[in-house]
């Protein structure tokens, strides 16, 4: 075999070997987009599986459990505030923004803030429309105290006032961790950001935005506003205004 061959045989396994690696990534690169059965609007009466327990956490499969969720940490319900949950599938609230999508309430308030843990297990929530100008703390979750992790907040609209994120509206001492958020994220006030609008002695660790942020001050990438905080390991590569303290991050 002349050394002309050889080359090209060597040259064609290198090829072969970078097109499985590539396949072998698409996985991750899919999991970007939402999948799932879309949102009735309703909340479920109960969750199917688990206890809230760090060991049985609560396993949130449908959107109407996360609307369950919502509804049992907002109305104070000390048990369901600090549980554990996880999630188990994609969760589709609106398959699109346009027309008359659904209305999405942040989970926690700054009364009843969420204190548990929610760990997506590297499930995406699509589709979050809040458009409350004015009032405070949106986000997929309002106020949290506690950790968010592992999850992505996509192909989502949210506006509020001040204190207004993709994952997170305000976080107090809690911690948001392997969590991104693509869309859009605006307010009418101050503390707007892709991830989290307000990070207050509080960590943000291992996530990126590419949401198109607006607002008035503090206005940031992945944080509005970072208070006696860490924020590592993050990135943004979405457009950032505001009239006062932007930032990319």
């Amino acid at each position: 075999m002349t050394k002309t061959k050889t080359r090209l045989i060597s040259a064609g396994i290198a090829v072969l070997v970078a097109a499985a690696a590539l396949f072998l990534l698409l996985p991750s690169v899919l999991s970007t987009t939402a999948s799932g059965e879309v949102w009735s609007g309703q909340s479920a009466d109960s969750f199917a599986t688990g206890n809230g327990t760090e060991a049985n956490p609560y396993q949130i499969k449908t959107a109407e459990e996360l609307a369950l969720m919502a509804s049992k940490v907002n109305s104070g319900d000390a048990h369901y505030a600090s549980a554990h949950y996880k999630l188990t599938a994609d969760i589709v609230l609106n398959e699109s923004l346009e027309g008359t999508p659904k209305k999405w309430t942040a989970i926690g308030t700054s009364s009843n803030p969420f204190t548990g843990k929610f760990d997506g297990n590297g499930h995406t929530i699509s589709g979050i429309v809040i458009n409350k100008s004015g009032e405070n703390y949106q986000g997929l979750f309002g106020y949290s105290t506690g950790t968010i992790m592992n999850v992505g907040v996509i192909d989502s609209s949210i506006s509020g006032g001040s204190n207004v994120g993709g994952v997170c509206g305000y976080n107090y001492y809690g911690k948001i961790k392997n969590c991104y958020s693509t869309g859009a994220v605006s307010g009418t006030g101050e503390y707007v950001g892709g991830v989290c609008g307000i990070n207050d002695y509080a960590t943000i660790d291992n996530c990126y935005s590419t949401v198109t942020v607006s607002g008035t001050g503090y206005v940031g990438g992945v944080c509005g506003h970072n208070n006696y905080s860490k924020v590592a390991n993050c990135y943004n590569t979405g457009a950032v205004s505001g009239s006062s303290v932007v930032g990319g991050v």
